[in-house]
């Protein structure tokens, strides 16, 4: 059995994701979290080490979306936090690692996780042993101080950090061409991975939807007027006012008066895994992917969370055009999904849905995913 450590957030459904597919594929699991928001004692039997307190933000969600649009800030607090994580060293990592005989590190996501990585790196370095590193890089940047047009030597901080792993899981050719030609990684560490979820996620039954119009759409993200990002007020207004029922996440900001918009409790990630939140979804027309504004360089290069979600049953996938040219690499190889650009919510409202099967596709679950990162010839 191979010893693993899991370096990333249970904030992200995709670190649970993650603990979850390799549990299940006979991996001996440990975990390093470095959440804010949750803490475990114990997590589905795995030695957990708890990084941060749990504690409520002193910004204001707006507050925090008017420090992220604002590059310069963004650009030397990272730079801040690249130093500070070469010259520092944490107790607890050390104490956690000590006796373990871990093979492999996965870390999640991106460079979010750097201030651990250089750490755990510098624990190994004194021991004279290093385990394979592996980066899931997911989104870049998690913060708007990368553009596209920002000169290669101004990120010369991410191209040393890229470079220190030994794998780096990219989710398509439009992310492997900006890792190689602005941050100068390795072409030879780069692996294809897209993060999915576990089997037990999917919607698994046979079930057909006959032929018909979206008249009951779910958005799986968080709508939240006071973080531009999240902010789809608009799109869901223009769909209510058109007859279709949408439904979104119950929250505090959430709030739209309006007899066609519904609310459901947010599933918690533990019943995501067990597919509940699948089960709920089978019985809607339609998901609708949107974002509210966000940086050029990450809309071009994310892979959304949103849509990965969608992918746990077989619905049409409603997505705003124009917008994600790495999801639209991704999606042009999915055959099995109904993937529906839309540049109106008017195209919505007038498509024509086929009769199609409503199961997830488990060939796409995390745990055969697995199977080709841990497998010796690992090609783009």
């Amino acid at each position: 059995m191979k010893n693993i450590c899991i370096v990333g957030s249970l904030s992200s459904i995709f670190t649970h994701s993650y603990i979850c597919s390799l549990i299940s594929s006979g991996f001996n699991v440990v975990i390093i979290n470095t959440s804010n928001k949750i803490n475990y004692d114990n997590y589905k039997n795995c030695d957990v080490l708890n990084l941060n307190k749990v504690e409520s933000s002193k910004l204001s969600m707006h507050s925090k979306s008017k420090l992220k649009d604002n590059k310069f800030f963004c650009y030397f607090y990272e730079l801040y936090l690249f130093i500070n994580a070469l010259f520092t060293s944490n107790k607890k990592i050390e104490a956690f690692l000590e006796g373990k005989d871990l093979e492999h590190f996965i870390f999640f996501w991106g460079t979010s996780i750097r201030k651990e990585f250089y750490n755990i790196n510098k624990f190994y370095k004194k021991k004279n042993r290093l385990p394979e590193f592996i980066l899931d890089v997911a989104t870049y940047p998690i913060r708007d101080y990368a553009m596209k047009k920002t000169p290669k030597f101004l990120l010369w901080f991410d191209s040393l950090y890229f470079n220190s792993f030994d794998r780096v899981l990219s989710h398509s050719k439009v992310m492997d061409r900006f890792l190689v030609n602005k941050l100068s990684v390795k072409e030879r560490i780069l692996q294809r991975f897209i993060c999915s979820f576990p089997k037990s996620s999917y919607y698994y039954k046979k079930e057909y939807k006959e032929n018909t119009k979206p008249r009951k759409i779910i958005f799986l993200g968080t709508l939240d007027g006071a973080s531009s990002i999240n902010n789809i007020s608009s799109d869901v207004l223009q769909l209510a006012n058109s007859g279709v029922h949408v439904y979104i996440q119950n929250s505090l900001n959430s709030n739209i008066d309006h007899p066609n918009v519904k609310t459901f409790e947010p599933f918690s990630f533990e019943e995501i895994i067990e597919g509940k939140l699948s089960n709920f979804c089978s019985d809607f027309d339609g998901v609708l992917v949107a974002y509210g504004p966000m940086s050029k360089l990450r809309e071009y290069l994310t892979y959304p969370t949103r849509y990965a979600l969608a992918l746990l049953q077989n619905l049409p996938i409603f997505i705003q055009a124009g917008r994600f040219s790495s999801l639209m690499e991704i999606t042009s190889n999915n055959m099995k999904n109904q993937n529906v650009y839309y540049n109106s919510v008017e195209e919505i409202v007038n498509y024509s849905i086929e009769a199609h099967e409503i199961s997830g596709d488990l060939s796409e679950c995390m745990e055969n995913k697995l199977k080709t990162l841990f497998h010796k010839d690992h090609e783009l």
